[in-house]
């Protein structure tokens, strides 16, 4: 019985090393200054509606339609979706055949009726009628992708992989046919399977442009449906260089540490960028921060920065996805959904 307990104890022991160990190797930037200023607006997020539901069923959120709001799941084709009176969440499954690894990276877009579902890693493209559940699946006639979007009821936008020099790249393709348009310089190529600038891409059917943002590094690009570079831009925080340190393991690649993430969703309506920071600004009280989620918003047209606001986390749960559509904002926290008027 002692024998048992020295061998519990050196476990736990061990275990708190480790932990203490972790801990001294991860850097906290927000224990510091951060070399930068938000400026916050004076017109304050207002709370319009919220719904609760089970935490294990909706994962994101997907598109809006007449005030409807739509949410993926965990299994591609099922979704859930409010009323425009947000009193509760309904559920529509779309009868999809088993495709293996289509789940979990897929991507969805909702353009009522139809709802576009990209499969990154079985390279598909499915395209469903919501109100006939009628669908089609196709090949997407690129590469294995991280990221995608549909920007028509025609073409989607993807960053997929250059297999022999591990680049990830934006393409453009077509849901019924194989057409496939290549960019030409909008990514550093820096053959670490995109890791460095690993990100966010978003469309804005507004102004007919995407925006890309850095997870690692201040960096933003906008480009238009045709893969043109219109302007690189960065966010307000001075992280210029990327954090993330790939490395090479065998055949794969893979981040040496955790590396610190400098924003953490993104959302674009009306010609503006919406992003979430991980990052404190000097004139910021560090209780506000931990407390709400902060939000900066720019200009879409020249990537200019036009003022920040707080929306107020819920008893710390996980943020899981965030989408601003007008003037509504709708954040999936776990076991949560609100909606803000801004």
């Amino acid at each position: 019985m002692k024998k048992r307990l020295v061998i519990i104890s050196g476990l736990v022991a061990g275990a708190l090393i480790l932990l203490l160990t972790l801990n001294a190797t991860i850097e906290h930037p927000n224990e510091h200054r951060n070399g930068f200023a938000r400026n916050f607006l004076r017109k304050d997020a207002v709370k319009v509606a919220a719904i609760n539901y089970p935490a294990d069923n909706v994962t994101s959120i997907c598109g809006e339609a007449d005030g409807s709001i739509y949410f993926d799941s965990k299994q591609p084709g099922e979704l859930f979706f409010t009323d425009k009176n947000f009193t509760g969440l309904k559920n529509i499954t779309i009868p999809l055949p088993s495709i293996k690894y289509l789940a979990p990276l897929f991507f969805t877009t909702i353009e009522y009726p139809n709802i576009y579902i990209l499969g990154g890693n079985v390279r598909k493209s499915i395209v469903a009628d919501l109100r006939t559940q009628e669908f089609k699946i196709h090949d997407t006639h690129t590469t294995s992708f991280n990221k995608g979007v549909s920007i028509s009821g025609n073409s989607f936008i993807v960053r997929d992989i250059d297999t022999p020099t591990l680049n990830l790249l934006f393409s453009k393709a077509n849901y019924d046919n194989d057409n496939v348009q290549r960019e030409n310089n909008l990514s550093e190529k820096l053959n670490d399977a995109g890791f460095t600038h690993d990100g966010m891409l978003d469309y804005d059917k507004g102004t007919h442009r995407l925006i890309y943002v850095d997870f690692y590094s201040n960096h933003i690009t906008c480009f238009d449906t045709n893969l043109n570079l219109l302007y690189r831009a960065t966010t307000i925080d001075t992280t210029n260089l990327s954090n993330a340190k790939p490395g090479k393991k065998g055949t794969s690649v893979t981040n040496s540490k955790p590396p610190i993430m400098a924003n953490y969703f993104i959302s674009v309506s009306n010609g503006l960028l919406y992003v979430i920071s991980k990052l404190k600004a000097d004139n910021e009280d560090g209780q506000a921060f931990e407390y709400n989620s902060v939000i900066d918003k720019y200009s879409i047209t020249d990537g200019s920065y036009r003022g920040s606001f707080y929306l107020l986390s819920v008893n710390k749960n996980k943020l899981k996805s965030f989408k601003v559509f007008n003037n509504t904002c709708v954040i999936l926290y776990e076991g949560q959904v609100i909606k803000y008027r801004i």
